[in-house]
């Protein structure tokens, strides 16, 4: 058996021994942009001004070829008559009969069959770990992504099946990856305890804040600090608070792994915006489209990228007709509420218990004075601000606000208040709406406020 191994270091391997790769890098990015598109034949034009940049077309062609050949004679030698690879004048591709394993057409294959445990064990590491060309670097966001989802879906399932061991596994492989995930991080702790070993809980946190406070002179989140500080009591853990920090999860009844292509220009737009926002230059972002054109996978893919940098993620949708007032919003923050009720007074939430009344059950409150509508309004908008900029304190917050083109003049006003606000956050607003006319005009009561506003 062949196996191809891309994830990590270059490497070939033939019944379980590896083989010294005599190919240089060049070849190897062909050979990894070929396996990646596995798809379809890929233009020689297309790869030779990718791989060469900076050549002039015909030079960029005429090392294509070369690298081509060196790639063919590097590839292990077997005994099937298969081509790795089908070239035409035109084009070349992957052969999807070629003789051969390749761990990220594995990964990905495993994914979308919905299997991620399967899928995450062939991740060996970053995508060509040594390489920095641009589509690399990308490519190996977007694998880095899926690993981590694959390993949270794995997670959940084996948390379910009470399989604590095999979820704590997981999260050490979801923390080799990126150890700087606080979501993370608590869940060790909770599993350690269910375990039996609340020392090692605690030495969990204590070894995190170490490293938080050493090398980004910041501290743990409330809700990690609090569990801790539970444990260290000898109290039963908390709720899981996984949703409130990252309640951001997937549509699991579409395939996690299916290739995010087509949208890379629209991905490294809100990327920079949420790394901006991430500094404290906080904005808001509208995101138009027909129906299943892609939106919610766009916005998907921003927020687990934003998640991976450890933010935190608020999801909203506004259903037709608009059920209840401000209705994204309202649900992105029902998600927090066991974050937002410490941040606020009595009277502050006697404010937001009326957009929120399920806060009443979990909380003193202080009704305030009847006041005039607009009056009324206005508190309800500022303690919605102040609410969202507590949650931002000790983390960047992504908040995701789908279907805006339902949502009411009062929702917008509240959105558009939220997003003047925000400038000065960590936090970054990502509204998504379909389009409803060819010139430009939207029922998008946000959309159209925004625009005004930008023409003013």
């Amino acid at each position: 058996m062949v196996i191809i191994r891309l994830f990590g270091h270059a490497r070939f391997e033939v019944d379980g021994a590896a083989l010294p790769v005599r190919a240089p890098a060049r070849a190897i990015a062909v050979l990894a942009y070929l396996a990646t598109h596995h798809n379809a034949p890929v233009s020689r034009n297309f790869l030779a001004e990718l791989i060469w940049p900076d050549d002039e077309p015909e030079d960029g062609r005429g090392k294509l070829r070369r690298q081509l050949h060196v790639l063919v004679a590097a590839l292990p030698k077997t005994e099937t008559a298969a081509p790795y690879l089908l070239s035409t004048m035109q084009t070349v591709r992957w052969n999807p009969d070629a003789p051969a394993i390749v761990d990220t057409i594995a990964f990905c294959e495993a994914g979308e069959a919905g299997r991620p445990a399967e899928a995450a064990s062939w991740y060996g590491g970053d995508f060509l770990e040594t390489h920095q060309d641009d589509w690399v670097v990308a490519e190996r966001e977007r694998l880095r992504a899926l690993q981590l989802d694959f390993l949270r879906v794995s997670l959940q399932r084996k948390r379910g099946e009470r399989d604590l061991g095999g979820a704590l596994g997981d999260v050490a492989r979801i923390l080799a990856i990126d150890p700087w995930r606080e979501d993370a991080v608590r869940t060790e702790m909770r599993l350690r305890s269910q375990l039996g070993d609340r020392s090692g809980a605690l030495g969990a946190f204590r070894s995190f804040a170490e490293r938080l406070r050493a090398e980004l002179d910041t501290d743990p989140a409330v809700e990690t600090r609090a569990l801790y500080d539970a444990l260290a009591r000898g109290a039963d853990a908390p709720p899981d608070e996984l949703a409130a920090s990252t309640p951001f999860v997937p549509n699991l009844r579409a395939p996690l792994a299916l290739p995010f292509v087509g949208r890379e220009t629209e991905f490294g737009s809100l990327a920079r915006s949420w790394a901006a926002a991430a500094r404290g230059k906080g904005a808001m972002v509208l995101v138009s489209g027909e129906a299943g054109t892609g939106k919610s996978r766009l916005t998907n893919e921003v927020a687990l990228h934003a998640e991976g940098q450890g933010g935190g993620v608020l999801v909203g949708t506004t259903t037709p007709g608009e059920a209840r007032p401000y209705e994204a919003l309202v649900d992105a923050l029902r998600n927090s509420l066991s974050l937002v009720i410490p941040a606020h007074t009595p009277e502050e939430l006697g404010v937001l218990a009326r957009v929120l009344p399920e806060i009443a059950a979990r909380a003193p409150i202080l009704e305030p004075e009847p006041a005039r509508p607009e009056i009324e309004r206005a508190r309800v908008f500022d303690v919605v601000a102040a609410a969202v900029a507590a949650l931002a304190k000790k983390r960047p917050l992504l908040i995701v606000l789908e279907d805006l083109h339902w949502a009411s003049a009062s929702s917008a006003a509240l959105i558009e208040h939220l997003g003047r606000r925000v400038a000065r956050l960590p936090v970054l607003i990502v509204g998504t709406y379909r389009e409803e006319t060819s010139d430009g005009r939207t029922r998008c009561a946000v959309c159209a406020g925004v625009l005004k506003a930008k023409a003013r």
